[in-house]
């Protein structure tokens, strides 16, 4: 009984909680932006990212379905019926002080793709989990500006409370600024970003580094490990067959894609791994036998580690 509960608290301790669920999002230093609203699959993610309400480029637009995703869903029937009515939304984490939040609605491209598009009427706003401001946007292309009471913000959530409905039934935004006494918040989007399309409770979903035009550089398994450098410009994967992918999200350089080489006649592969930076250019990758005997802590005691020195002169 005593090693089945270790082997449970293990799987908690050594793999990432990926049966939790997660909204999609995408990540690079210093800000996270998510939203609630149903996956689309592959081709819609890429081809209407989030990072294009944030790029500079009023002719992109992040485009999604407006419906729950199946998290939401599931949350939703675990907490009971009794449930404020879902309205789709994004959230920003950062750490900014604001007093306005510009928003382009709709798909700002043509007059078309905007009258074709739902856009979004009526939101609420919500910092650090309190609700500041709620506000009407008029239904026209171009920038809506809406005044907030100055302070600094770490989770910033704008709430569609209301859509004006077009014939492809998909909401858009074209762009998001949030200014500061008149000057603009720099996002400092870099040339790739962690991405995730997110997945519902207890799916095994998968992470991307993606460029910002939404082209897939990369890709691995949630419940294998991944991360970031102490300067966060970095992100190192290591995937279930032990290759360690580098790449620099600011240059859009990738800086190492090979698979470990691990010294044992044992097979390594398909085990519980970590990867770990210990400075800018040193990487520690731990590779646990997926048969493995625990100690007298409760840890693998089969476990293989193998560290890698990037070159302090790659960008």
């Amino acid at each position: 009984m005593r090693k089945i509960l270790v082997a449970i608290l293990l799987l908690f301790v050594c793999v990432p909680a990926w049966s939790d669920g997660w909204n999609a999002f995408v990540e690079w230093k210093g800000w996270k932006i998510s939203s609630n609203s149903q996956v689309y699959v592959d081709k819609h993610q890429i081809s209407y990212p989030l990072t294009f309400m944030v790029d500079g480029n009023s002719r992109t637009a992040w485009a999604c379905s407006g419906k729950p995703n199946l998290m939401e869903l599931d949350m939703r029937g675990y907490l009971g019926t009794k449930q404020p009515a879902y309205h789709p939304q994004i959230e920003i984490k950062g750490n900014a002080i604001i007093d306005s939040i510009w928003i382009m609605n709709g798909y700002n491209r043509s007059p078309k793709l905007f009258a074709r598009n739902s856009r979004v009427v009526n939101i609420g706003i919500d910092m650090d989990g309190r609700r500041i401001k709620t506000a009407c946007l008029a239904d026209r292309m171009g920038w809506h500006k809406v005044s907030v009471p100055r302070q600094r913000f770490s989770n910033l959530r704008i709430e569609f409370t209301g859509i004006r409905k077009g014939h492809d039934k998909d909401i858009c935004i074209s762009e998001i600024a949030l200014y500061n006494v008149s000057r603009k918040i720099d996002f400092h989007l870099p040339t790739m970003v962690l991405f995730s399309s997110g997945a519902e409770v207890g799916e095994d979903g998968k992470f991307f580094v993606m460029s910002r035009s939404g082209k897939i550089v990369h890709s691995w398994d949630a419940e294998t490990s991944y991360a970031w450098s102490p300067s966060r410009r970095r992100v190192a994967s290591l995937d279930y067959q032990n290759r360690l992918f580098v790449v620099n999200l600011v240059s859009g350089r990738v800086i190492y894609n090979k698979r470990i080489r691990v010294r044992s006649k044992k097979d390594y592969t398909l085990g519980i791994d970590s990867v770990e930076w210990r400075g800018e250019n040193e990487i520690v990758a731990t590779i646990c036998h997926p048969n493995g005997r625990y100690n007298k802590y409760g840890e693998l005691a089969d476990r293989y580690q193998v560290t890698t020195r990037l070159r302090k002169n790659t960008h």
